[in-house]
């Protein structure tokens, strides 16, 4: 199991052998002390020879270096399918240079003697006696229901009643680590295995706060949160986990920064009123002891009120109360939630995932499954609830059909399919009276041309918003009176793209600003507008390598719907993205869909046909997004682009190897490495950021197969694609847009020298809404489909001259990314329809057959599928994901 496992933080096991009769595990020497023994040091250096003595807890910015890096761990490790089961002090090992190492990756399958030796050699002779060996049993008894494994006093509740285990189990175990790093105790002691059992089963353990007053109170909730009893209480997954440490980490820094500033430049001081008051007797008069005594207690009582007024008067405001979250679903990656939203009064959650529409009884659990709807209708994973009617009975929810615009659909929560209300309509949300439901329709700049309104029946509909073809629109919230609506608008100029939040009255008028982001630019930006003109919504993080999501709020006059305060930032999460916000009538429960996803590299070998994919396997092993974008001319390795080192490089991986070797690197955007013609060179994209447009300049670049250091090739505005065919032939061809972006300009170069020649334009329908092309190997054709809701079009337009081809593929739309076929007979091609991404391999005459199919809660989704040069393999982008939905209060 840890061969299999490829990470920073987990030790590497290089061989397993035999050499005469004797097996042997040949790993990474480690130099340093067990995470046991480094608790075990007390303040003089002595080591703890009884249970109850006490030993010695962790600096806080140790603990979460050390934690940080454990769940990272594993978050590897569960990733792969592989539970350690024996996650405990002893099993963590801490080098001289402060890195974590987890160790005894499926130790229990190994025998008593080898397990022992093992122990030993990671410094793990001094095993309390309370603790237990670790479990040795063989492949009968391992994975066999009622069999308890693992060390006793970090085993989960359901390890300890010897029952099915997955990954939850090591983050019960984590959590018991984690309290012992922070207390220097144990969570769930006892003199008998039977006293640690109940105590693990029916106990709390002591607060860690009661036991280290030092401990940030966040941190007793992260422990807290790991060591449920629940496993569906409990926290889900270890990605969770390292967000929380992570979160935490940057607040305790920040906050320790803080008050090295008031050290070094002193604290804002604050006179009390009335510190300067004397009581004096009118000159001449004689004041004897009792009045003296009386104006002296005067003046003490006037200091004493003035200061208590002074108090009150500066004192800072009381910390708002602490943001609750709680989840409540819990699908695994491979059923994700395509978005969920909360009822008016807080009682259900509606919510859709790859099996269909679900309705969830908040405080209870049980769960209503919708069944789907007869004849024509979305796939079951391809609906997404937006909104209910203010008494919570019916919600609404949009349905998403392969090859078909998206349709609006009404759902009673009292039983019964769901009922459509309208084709071409993206329903997002209901007026507070109930009367009214807006939509969007129409393919935009960016998502819908116009913003409608219709009764609950989908009848009697009416325009709202309308503008040009250089604007868009997408999502609409409901003002508390139900007077104005709130709109994201997408409007087009010749140099960018600028987005916005607008509100418009129901009964006509200009719009008005609410506020202006470039960050708005993401698509699919939701808000909530709340009693008392509360308006959250949610914008990514801008100059982040992995794209972070918040949720923001700005007070808006519910009359003019003008801002009235300055955004402010609500939460502080990390590696999180949000794909969906609802909220309740009284504004103060929200339900956040939130989403996180990986992209990684697969290969496979495609068949004798080349239209179908054998056994493809993961080839980038890390924990971070992996692109490809081209093979090298041997066949034998992968380029892509990678986030992997904090900024996006270009790699290269051999396909019998695990690790990649960095080609380039360097603070600007790198993406879409090619080879060139000859094979001499690797070339790619560079830029100073990863939001490109028609006027952003992107520097075509070069670096020799060989190993070297980066050269510019030719600059551009808006390049946005590259590809080369392979030798005899000698074309590369780069794509970029025309000035007033209707056009796609193709243009040759040589990689070897500086200048360009345009070959050929095609006209890009308006507004533009994405693209993909490829150059064939022999540089005789180039392949250009647009995305297009309605129907899948690629064109084949021939460089030396002639008529453009048109292949229809029928029964598919949304055609993007593509690449040649290595025979030149087809190509794959990324394909929309339903949720997720589909690749299909598709022949000259619009034949397509599907080669690769994910479902994740993305209508925007991408495939990628490129061969290799002899048509061997493929190399396939992939998706991990984790969706599900929490409750957030205190928000």
């Amino acid at each position: 199991a840890a061969s299999a496992l490829n990470h920073p933080n987990i030790c590497t096991i290089h061989d397993i052998d035999e050499y005469e009769g004797q097996p042997f595990i040949a790993m990474e020497l480690l130099e340093g002390e067990t995470l046991k023994q480094r608790i075990g040091v007390g303040a003089r250096g002595a080591r703890p020879t009884g249970q109850g003595e006490r030993r010695s807890p962790l600096q806080i910015d140790t603990l979460l270096d050390l934690a940080i890096q454990i769940a990272d761990a594993l978050d590897a490790a569960h990733a792969k399918g592989i539970v350690h089961r024996d996650i405990k002090p002893a099993n963590i090992f801490v080098t001289t240079r402060g890195q974590a190492k987890i160790l005894d990756f499926g130790l229990a399958k190994l025998a008593p003697s080898v397990a022992a030796a093992s122990r030993r050699r990671a410094g793990d002779e001094d095993v309390a006696a309370t603790a237990g060996p670790t479990a040795s049993l063989d492949e009968e008894h391992l994975t066999s229901p009622g069999v308890a494994m693992g060390t006793v006093a970090y085993m989960s509740p359901e390890q300890a009643r010897g029952e099915e285990l997955d990954a939850r189990t090591d983050l019960f175990s984590f959590g018991a680590v984690l309290y012992e790093m922070a207390t220097g105790r144990q969570a769930f002691s006892g003199t008998t295995t039977a006293v640690i059992h109940d105590a693990i089963l029916n106990r709390a353990p002591t607060s860690p706060v009661e036991l280290n007053p030092q401990l940030p109170a966040e941190l007793e909730r992260i422990i807290n949160k790991a060591l449920e009893k629940d496993h569906d209480l409990r926290c889900q997954s270890a990605a969770e986990l390292r967000a929380d440490l992570k979160r935490l980490k940057r607040d305790t820094d920040s906050g320790r920064a803080r008050v090295v500033g008031e050290h070094l430049y002193g604290a804002p001081e604050t006179k009390p009123v009335g510190a300067d008051l004397r009581v004096r007797p009118r000159e001449g008069a004689h004041m004897g002891a009792p009045l003296r005594w009386a104006a002296i207690a005067l003046a003490g009582t006037v200091v004493i009120a003035g200061a208590v007024l002074a108090y009150w008067l500066t004192r800072p405001p009381p910390p708002p109360p602490e943001l609750k979250e709680r989840r409540l679903t819990f699908n695994p990656s491979e059923n994700a939630v395509t978005q969920g939203a909360i009822s008016p009064d807080g009682k259900y959650l509606a919510y859709g995932d790859t099996r269909g529409m679900h309705v969830k009884l908040i405080q209870t659990g049980e769960t209503l499954n919708i069944p789907q709807p007869q004849g024509p209708a979305p796939d079951p994973g391809s609906w997404f609830p937006n909104g209910w009617f203010p008494d919570g009975t019916k919600f609404i929810a949009a349905g998403v059909e392969a090859g078909q615009p998206v349709s609006g659909w009404v759902i009673s929560v009292m039983g019964g399919p769901p009922r459509k209300l309208r084709d071409d309509a993206d329903v997002w949300s209901v007026s507070p009276d109930g009367t009214l439901i807006a939509f969007g329709t129409g393919s935009g700049v960016v998502r819908f041309r116009e913003i409608w309104l219709m009764d609950p029946q989908g009848e009697e509909p009416r325009r709202l918003v309308a503008g040009s073809e250089d604007d868009g629109f997408f999502w609409a919230a409901w003002s508390p009176d139900g007077r104005r609506v709130a709109y994201q608008r997408f409007h087009r100029t010749p140099d960018k793209l600028e987005c916005s939040i607008e509100t418009r009255d129901l009964k006509g008028g200009q719009p008005t600003l609410v506020l202006s982001d470039p960050r708005l630019c993401d698509t699919d930006i939701k808000f909530l507008w709340f009693p008392g003109g509360r308006f959250v919504y949610f914008v990514a993080e801008p100059e982040r390598v992995r794209r972070e999501m918040n949720l923001w709020e700005v007070r808006v006059d519910t009359r003019t719907g003008e801002p009235v305060s300055k955004p402010r930032r609500i939460t502080n999460w990390a590696e999180a993205l949000v794909i969906g916000i609802s909220g309740t009538s009284d504004g103060k429960q929200l339900a956040v869909s939130k989403f996180s996803e990986q992209a990684d590299v697969y290969v496979g070998e495609l068949e004798a046909s080349g239209h179908g994919l054998k056994q493809p396997r993961r080839l980038t092993l890390d924990e971070h997004n992996d692109y490809p974008g081209a093979w090298m001319p041997d066949n034998k390795a992968v380029l892509f682009w990678s986030d992997r080192n904090g900024t996006w490089d270009i790699f290269k991986q051999a396909l019998d190897q695990e690790a990649a070797e960095l080609v380039v690197t360097g603070p600007d955007y790198k993406e879409k490495p090619v080879v060139s013609p000859d094979g001499s060179w690797i070339l790619y994209l560079s830029s100073a950021t990863a939001q490109v447009n028609a006027t952003t300049p992107v520097r075509i670049m070069r670096v020799p197969t060989s190993g070297g250091p980066p050269q510019s090739v030719l600059e551009g505005r808006g390049i946005s694609g590259l590809a080369c065919a392979r030798s005899p032939a000698a074309l590369c061809v780069f794509s970029e847009s025309s000035p007033d972006r209707k056009q796609l300009i193709f243009s040759a170069f040589d990689p070897s020298q500086e200048g360009r020649r345009e070959l050929t334009r095609v006209n890009l329908k308006q507004p533009v809404t994405g693209y993909g092309w490829d150059l064939s190997l022999d540089g005789s054709h180039l392949a250009f489909a647009q995305s297009d809701e309605r129907e899948g079009r690629i064109q084949i337009l021939p460089l030396a001259g002639g008529e453009v081809r048109e292949v229809n593929v029928k029964g598919w739309n949304g055609l993007w990314r593509l690449f040649w076929a290595a025979d030149g007979r087809g190509l794959f091609v990324s394909a929309a329809g339903g949720q997720g991404a589909t690749l299909l391999y598709v022949d000259l005459e619009g034949r397509g057959q599907v080669i690769w199919q994910e479902r994740f809660p993305s209508i925007n989704a991408e495939a990628r599928g490129i061969p290799s040069p002899n048509g061997r393999y493929l190399a396939v982008l992939a998706h991990a994901t984790d969706s599900n939905v929490w409750l957030l209060e205190n928000f």
